[in-house]
């Protein structure tokens, strides 16, 4: 679709978009807001006058009143003349401005019409026309900024094309405006001068010069091109008037900007750190907005996002107040209703918090989907962020530590009302990934011992809703669909899983749990249809093709329990106990030891044998926990490491509760005994397999703080990858993270550590040092969290007051 023309500026003073580079917070610092100095202010004298020593008090009094009265309506006479100057040069540069328009002159080829005249563009042959078309495109993305867009599609114009001059002057036009005049010089030394393109060059190249203002102008025709060529290039010759108008409102508008001028000799800043926002800046800044808000508005909307910023971070509401009234907010923000918001939420009163609320209220009902300045994506988007904030916000403790000793007497949290924001987070954004682990983590939060089985299977069930819309939205997370398949298989869901698993099959992932979900989904099927007798005949089907697909990684020991368990569940005793010899055989495991008891109840409690029949299964592992001081040290090694093996594919066995732990603290126990066991052996499968599932289970901290045990102290011995590992997931699994960035150095080591053979510690080490690094990122470095913050401001306060006294505030430039 062709652009119009008039929305095509080519006239060099025209293309005040194009001239007027965009202003930025950086872009002030030259000129801040510290030790202000008002144009009223530089015309007023600092000296007393004394008198006569021979003159009275009374006349030396009446004197010096009267040089006062005259100093004062000097200054006032001099500030209406510098007002008045300012106001004239905006005024007539306005004025100027306004008149330049786009024509035509005699002779001038269609080509270069038709860049901004539609009947010219009409005539040309459609080859052209499109051409014209991506010139007009170039022109509109320059002036918007977006030079690599500009550049990109000229690449269809060829050499021998009318508008191959077109295509060289918009390269010179991206280089000048990054002020590379020699990289703009070398593409337009190249351009005929008596053609457009070629005298919008020479005049951006003539704005430069340093004695713009002794040039000549002879005529009004266009110059020939060898007098624009000997301008451009600094040797003077005749120029025509146009040329020399036109490069002197450049100079004007670009180089020697009058608007800089005028905002220099209203505030002088030198550090922009210390800058406050008072009344007398915004009454300045109001004025100057008058002024030259139709010359220069990126600067001005610039000037006045920094105010606003500065107005938030005071101290005084009226003066917020008063900002915000008079002062245009960022384009997603117009009325400053957000940043209203965020003021009144920092104050913790009914008032402001009603405040916050309305002026939240109307930016996401009123402001957002009114705004057309945004795309509806990123207005959707920006709802969904507000919900979200909202939701965390809420969600979060409301004393100024979390967990502390008067936590008790904090209002609980609205849970319907948290819930209630995550969901519209949802619905206007359904992309927004933050959103959905932000829910899961919230829901997930809830499901601990200090729930009943019933709360926690109703969290779970939430959490695997929200994971279900999560997969919907953004199919290639893998991990929400992991923990989406483990719940739905869990619960036997089965055939709701089964799509997952072949989504999952079909794609390629370098997580090995995503490989192995196959392989799971046929070993949970096995164990669901031991529920009932008519599904019985299924399950070898099921267990063969466990095993065909089982992985490398992962111990097989297990699977000749699984079969003898099958055995047990169709009521064949004997049968039972000669698959048990087997697997004992195979695996080289001890009859009668800790391992071979674990095994055995975990294989025959998954594949649903009645309780009845498991009674005596538990018998060895009560006996077990009686005399735990007996139990060798390597049967406690070895059945650590198959608990290590059902953790880390999410199958820990009901009856784990129960006693897991118990025989986990007494291989600890033993390890703090003897640490040497531990130091020689931390690269042996087995040492690393138990030290793994301590941490895993919360044995290296206390739900709040990590408590490794002695020999695991880093001055005694390097930090090993092993350690790392624990200490990370022990850091990782806490309620709370205080200062989790004391963990930094882990990164490195877990990334080394990466590179062993196994597929899945690979995989493994990687994550958890992502997991790690995400959680420095979004930890407070006081490692008390955001809500910290308050209490040591307040001690900090206590240790360094700051007096509020008249003087002490000017030298803080609050006043």
């Amino acid at each position: 679709m062709p652009i119009p023309a008039e929305n095509v500026r080519v006239n060099i003073v025209s293309l005040r978009s194009i001239l007027f580079p965009k202003w930025s917070y950086d872009a002030l610092l030259d000129w801040g807001e510290n030790n202000t100095i008002w144009p009223k202010e530089l015309l007023i004298g600092n000296g007393i006058q004394h008198g006569d020593k021979g003159t009275t008090k009374g006349t030396k009094k009446a004197k010096r009143k009267t040089e006062k009265s005259k100093r004062r309506e000097k200054n006032r006479q001099n500030a209406r003349l510098t007002n008045q100057v300012s106001k004239t040069q905006a005024t007539r540069l306005q004025t100027r401005l306004a008149r330049q328009t786009v024509q035509a002159w005699d002779g001038e080829c269609a080509e270069d019409r038709a860049i901004f005249d539609d009947e010219s563009r009409q005539s040309l042959s459609p080859e052209l026309a499109a051409q014209a078309d991506v010139v007009r495109k170039a022109l509109s993305d320059i002036c918007a900024g977006q030079a690599e867009l500009a550049l990109g599609p000229l690449s269809i114009i060829p050499r021998h094309s009318p508008f191959a001059a077109w295509r060289l002057f918009l390269r010179g036009l991206v280089a000048w405006r990054n002020e590379d005049l020699n990289a703009a010089q070398r593409n337009w030394s190249r351009l005929d001068r008596a053609r457009r393109p070629g005298r919008i060059a020479t005049t951006l190249m003539l704005a430069h010069r340093d004695d713009l203002e002794s040039l000549s102008r002879l005529d009004k025709k266009p110059a020939s091109a060898d007098d624009a060529s000997d301008a451009t290039t600094g040797r003077t010759t005749s120029l025509d008037s146009e040329l020399v108008y036109h490069a002197r409102i450049v100079w004007r508008v670009y180089v020697d900007r009058i608007v800089i001028r005028a905002a220099r000799s209203g505030v002088r800043i030198q550090d922009v750190s210390d800058a406050t926002l008072g009344p007398r800046r915004i009454e300045w800044l109001r004025e100057f907005t008058r002024e030259y808000r139709a010359i220069e508005p990126d600067f001005v909307q610039a000037l006045h996002e920094v105010a606003l910023q500065r107005a938030c971070c005071g101290k005084y509401s009226d003066l917020f107040s008063d900002a915000v009234q008079h002062f245009t907010g960022p384009r997603h923000d117009r009325n400053n209703c957000l940043l209203t918001f965020f003021f009144e939420s920092m104050e913790d009163s009914p008032r402001a918090r009603k405040n916050a609320r309305q002026a939240l209220e109307k930016y996401l009902t009123v402001d957002l989907p009114g705004n057309d300045e945004l795309s509806p994506q990123l207005r959707d988007a920006l709802i969904s962020q507000a919900h979200l904030n909202e939701a965390m916000s809420e969600a979060a403790p409301r004393g100024p530590l979390p967990g502390g000793m008067f936590s008790m007497f904090d209002d609980p949290p609205d849970t319907d009302l948290i819930a209630h924001h995550f969901e519209k987070s949802i619905e206007a954004y359904p992309q927004h990934r933050l959103a959905y682990e932000s829910y899961v983590d919230w829901l997930e939060s809830y499901i601990d011992d200090r729930l009943k089985k019933a709360g926690r299977d109703e969290m779970a069930a939430l959490a695997a809703d929200v994971r279900l819309l999560w997969v919907q939205a953004l199919p290639d997370d893998i991990d929400p669909r992991l923990k989406l398949v483990d719940y739905l298989l869990e619960n036997g869901k089965s055939d709701e899983a089964r799509s997952h698993v072949d989504f999952l099959s079909g794609v390629r992932q370098d997580n090995p749990l995503a490989r192995a979900m196959a392989w799971k989904w046929n070993v949970l099927e096995a164990m669901r249809l031991c529920h009932r007798k008519a599904w019985l005949s299924e399950v070898p089907q099921r267990l063969n093709e466990a095993e065909e697909e089982w992985p490398v990684w992962l111990s097989q020991a297990w699977l000749p329990y699984l079969r003898a368990a099958y055995q047990l569940r169709c009521g064949n005793h004997d049968r039972f106990q000669t698959e048990l010899l087997a697997g004992r055989a195979a695996g080289a495991i001890e009859a009668g030891s800790l391992q071979d008891a674990c095994m055995t109840l975990a294989a025959t409690q998954r594949m649903r044998v009645p309780a009845g029949e498991l009674k005596p299964l538990r018998e060895p592992i009560v006996q077990a926990l009686k005399k735990l001081a007996s139990i060798d040290e390597n049967d406690l090694l070895a059945t650590a490491d198959f608990w290590w093996d059902l953790s880390r594919v999410n199958l820990l066995y009901p009856a784990y509760r129960m006693h897991g732990t118990k025989f986990l603290r007494e291989l600890l126990g033993r390890f703090d005994d003897g640490p040497s066991l531990v130091h020689s052996q931390l690269d042996q499968p087995l040492i690393q397999s138990a030290l793994f599932v301590m941490a895993e289970q919360g044995l290296f901290n206390d739900g709040y703080n990590v408590k490794l045990p002695k020999w695991a102290d880093r001055s005694s011995f390097p930090l090993h990858p092993t350690i790392a590992a624990c200490t990370v997931m022990a850091a990782l699994n806490r309620r709370v993270s205080w200062r989790i960035d004391n963990y930094a150095d882990h990164v490195p080591v877990l990334r080394e550590a990466a590179s062993q053979a196994d597929a899945f510690y690979r995989h493994w080490f990687i994550t958890l040092a992502d997991d790690l690094e995400e959680a420095i990122r979004v930890g407070d470095s006081t490692g008390l969290g955001g809500f910290a913050g308050p209490f040591f401001r307040s001690m900090g306060d206590d240790e360094n007051p700051e007096c509020d006294c008249d003087n002490c505030r000017a030298a803080r430039g609050e006043i």
